[in-house]
């Protein structure tokens, strides 16, 4: 029998359940509504969001060449300079989708500058930068700043700007892709329809935008009509960049768009299909001084508590309460109640569900958003001084590049307002996109409008943040460099707990570091599930961390460690009209001289003597010759940095990694096993050294054999010829084998170019076969050596160690010609309280005519842009 007085509190809780019931069914929808829209206050004031724009010194870059950058991180919904995040991440990521730089910038007063050096690349591309804060991800990855941008091949006589070539691979020569894929369309001429409000509800006028695009994702001009049940409805036109939109009542018939593609024939597309009930949106934001809303909705809805909801910059601008029974709604917004930029216009029932949303764009001219930037003196002279008036709003800072107007590759032309105003907060590639903030007329408020219905996207969860769930964030602010993970049993027999368990972290030196430096040492305690995180102690680039816990030394084997090492966001989606301006040739103008060294009066010339030729003996060094990685890195497309990912798997408690299955998980283009694998784990060592060749076994690449060459020297062929055999080696010097673990190996190489492998051994029948060269080089000295159990050792990532833009003084002929192709770059320029600041450098040998960009914020929050 049950205890009576759990009897009575069960009872009480269901006559509390039922009069909980009875409120709810009672209190009006509004207040429902009304609570709702609270909770979306409550949430943007918690959880406010946060915008990065990168300002770049140039538009495109050739290898070998330095990229300058300066980040703006602000709030969104102050426009102000950000008070939360304190640590940025700033990666580049190849065309294949690798991070293959990645650096941490310390945040101050809302900024933070740095650079990447392009010196080390495999190859020449369209590479992506990226910028974010870890807190940034908790809206998802498209929150971040990307910009695609050009890197050509190193000119091949220095400073001859116009020879301009880019690295193309073949079908057979193909990278992994390890990007996110979307359906661009492979047609000749593709459509996608965009019902405005995000659906098409039958009998009700909807309006629907189209963009038209070729194979290669450029845009379609194109006309033609729309067609219903055999019926033609009404005559369709693309106005701008292949985006076009026209109006149709959905009954029961199929609606087919007809259009003319480049040959002149005709091409049929089919709507989707519409939905029996549901709301409509209509948006009217080209004429007048207020945007228009046109709400209508079915029987189903006509009853409901609905209302219109307006976002901006994540803060809640509009809450309009719709009465019921209507058929038509009509509400008008004030431009300038809207402010500057994108807002989200949303119509949502009592439980936040989104029924239908478009975005709206608001475009107000405002003059003191501008730099003014005034030359002194009309004539640019080799390595003469040059000198810039700047004027500006007073106390403004800004970053500020000039560079070699005829040197400059065509990239990315986007700035800090159109970024702001536009970029962040729509979807996809925005071609020209200063065109919409240029002017606001109905020419351009027409073409935004169709930017609004194409690329808009639900930037804010209108749910998420309107309900009453409570909201944890998955990825906290960062204050500083932090360590977090958690220690585990290495046992499973072992009962010891792992909470409050003392953890010692020393911080070694780094090589940059005075040899008397102090080490720096801290003590943690772990939660009860073993759980440790702390702040580490702000430093410039990358520090080891020793962690040992504090308790018997017999007892230390017993903990096993494991690092939290964060969320890297997966590479987006590259759109193809993203990379269709392909650089193209731009001519050199010669004003007035033609050699500038004849401008250099003889007093400032310098002259270099006759270079002095030293004769030493040289000695071949067997060690160098087997770890020097160049011949590999010259000749290769993709580079692994075994080292650096094991440590990332044994961060995550892998301490046995395979190679050869790694090295298959790793790229998709590998296959099968290594040969005789069925052998005792034992013995793989002894059988990889004592074959050669593997016809038509083993693992391959792309379906083609494999040279391996370990340290400089032939090891194996795996899938080779059917009638190959050792017999078919001539002149092969064979030296090490391939290591079992990834933690044996330091790097990896690999080469789809013919005739790599040709100095290694001689083959003649591999050519016909196209073979893919493998550099594989061990770890050096005596192996990877491990701390004893219990004690681990972490690398931690500090921030980037800063650099300044180095600006030469010409005073006399510089004895080597200067080709920069950025003359001046200053990421932290300030004007004086009259709004002027004063800039002096030096010029190039070459430049006649200078590009400047200078990007900022005033101190209320305003873009300003030169």
């Amino acid at each position: 029998m049950k205890n009576p007085q759990i009897k009575c509190l069960q009872l009480c809780f269901a006559l509390f359940i039922i009069m909980m019931s009875a409120s709810a069914k009672s209190q009006p929808v509004d207040s429902l509504l009304r609570r709702f829209v609270t909770n979306i206050e409550n949430f943007n004031r918690s959880f406010p969001q946060e915008k990065v724009y990168l300002h770049l010194d140039n538009t495109g870059y050739f290898m070998g060449e330095r990229i300058w950058f300066k980040a703006y991180v602000i709030r969104d919904d102050s426009r102000q300079p950000s008070n939360l995040s304190k640590v940025l991440y700033v990666e580049l990521v190849d065309p294949s989708g690798e991070v293959i730089l990645s650096e941490k910038l310390q945040i101050k007063d809302g900024g933070a500058d740095g650079y990447f050096d392009l010196d080390k690349l495999l190859f020449s591309g369209f590479y992506e930068i990226r910028a974010y804060t870890r807190y940034m991800l908790n809206w998802g990855s498209g929150a971040m700043f990307s910009r695609v941008l050009p890197i050509l091949n190193k000119p091949k006589v220095d400073g001859d700007y116009n020879d301009r070539t880019m690295d193309e691979f073949s079908v057979r020569t193909r990278l992994p892709d390890n990007r996110e894929q979307e359906d661009e369309g492979s047609k000749k001429m593709n459509v996608a329809f965009y019902p405005e409000g995000g659906h098409l509800v039958s009998g009700m006028e909807n309006r629907v935008a189209f963009a038209v695009v070729d194979e290669d994702g450029a845009h379609f001009e194109t006309r033609g009509y729309l067609e219903s049940g055999g019926r033609k409805i009404c005559d369709v036109a693309t106005l701008r960049e292949g985006r076009g939109v026209f109006s149709c009542v959905p009954s029961g018939d199929k609606l087919t768009l007809h259009l003319t593609n480049a040959k002149g024939s005709e091409r049929s597309f089919r709507l989707p299909e519409a939905e029996p009930t549901g709301c409509v949106i209509r948006a009217d934001a080209l004429s007048g001084d207020a945007i228009g809303i046109d709400v209508e909705a079915t029987a189903e809805y006509r009853q409901k508590a609905l209302a219109l909801v307006v976002m901006h910059n994540g803060r809640l601008l509009k809450f309009d309460p719709l009465a019921a029974g209507g058929t038509t709604l009509h509400r008008e917004y004030p431009r300038k109640e809207l402010g500057s930029g994108v807002s989200q216009v949303s119509l949502i029932d009592s439980r936040g569900k989104i029924l239908a949303s478009r975005m709206v764009f608001v475009c107000q001219e405002d003059g003191s958003r501008k730099i003014d930037i005034r030359q002194e003196g009309d004539f640019l002279k080799p390595y003469g001084r040059i000198a810039l008036s700047v004027k500006a709003v007073p106390e403004s800072r800004f970053s500020m590049s000039v560079r070699d107007y005829y040197s400059q590759v065509e990239g990315w032309q986007d700035d800090m307002a159109t970024w702001l105003l536009l970029g962040s907060d729509l979807k996809g590639y925005i071609e020209n996109s200063r065109y919409y903030v240029e002017k606001d007329d109905e020419e351009h408020r027409r073409a935004a409008d169709l930017l609004m219905m194409v690329q808009g996207w639900q930037k804010y969860d209108l749910e998420k943040m309107g309900g009453d769930d409570l909201f944890t964030l998955t990825f906290p602010v960062e204050r500083g460099l932090t360590v977090e993970g958690q220690i585990s049993h290495a046992k499973k027999r072992d009962r010891q707990d792992v909470g409050g368990v003392h953890l010692w972290a020393t911080y070694m030196r780094d090589k940059d570091d005075a040899a008397d430096a102090p080490l720096f040492e801290d003590m943690y305690v772990t939660d009860p599930d073993g759980h440790f995180q702390f702040k580490a102690p702000d430093f410039y680039g990358e520090r080891t961390i020793v962690m040992r816990p504090e308790i018997a030394e017999y007892k230390i084997h017993e903990f096993r460690f494991k690092f939290n090492l964060g969320y890297v966001p997966p590479a987006r989606h590259v759109f193809k009209n993203e990379i269709l301006p392909i650089p193209v040739d731009t001519p050199k103008v010669w004003n007035e001289w033609d050699d500038p060294d004849s401008l250099i009066p003889m007093e400032r010339r310098t002259y270099l003597l006759d270079v002095v030729k030293v004769r030493a003996s040289y000695k071949f060094d067997k060690e160098r010759y087997w770890s020097n990685e160049q011949n590999a890195f010259r000749q290769s497309s993709i580079y692994y940095n075994c080292q650096k990912e094991y440590e990332e798997l044994r961060n995550q408690g892998q301490e046995y990694v395979d190679f050869m299955k790694w090295l298959e998980k790793r790229n998709k283009f590998f296959s099968g096993s290594w040969p005789r694998e069925e052998l005792d784990p034992r013995k793989i060592q002894y059988a990889r050294e004592a074959k050669y060749v593997y016809p038509r076994d083993g693992m391959d690449y792309k379906r083609r054999p494999i040279i391996w060459i370990v340290n400089n020297t032939f090891c194996c062929i795996t899938y080779a010829p059917a009638k190959m055999s050792e017999r078919n080696l001539m002149e092969a010097r064979v030296g090490n084998s391939i290591p079992t673990e990834l933690k044996w190996v330091k790097s990896v190489y690999i080469s789809e170019e013919p005739g790599v492998w040709h100095p290694f051994l001689t083959a003649p029948s591999l050519d016909t076969f196209h073979p893919v060269t493998i550099f594989v080089y061990r770890v050096g000295g005596n192996g990877w050596e491990g701390l004893r159990k219990g004690i681990r050792s972490y690398n931690l990532q500090g921030y980037q160690r800063p650099k300044t833009y180095f600006s030469p003084n010409y005073r006399f002929k510089p004895a080597l010609p200067d080709h920069r192709r950025t003359l001046y770059w200053n990421p932290n320029v300030q004007t004086d309280s009259k709004g002027e600041v004063r800039i002096e450098f030096y010029n190039n040998r070459d430049c006649r005519q200078l590009a400047i960009s200078a990007e900022g914020f005033t101190k209320d929050g305003t873009p300003i842009v030169y």
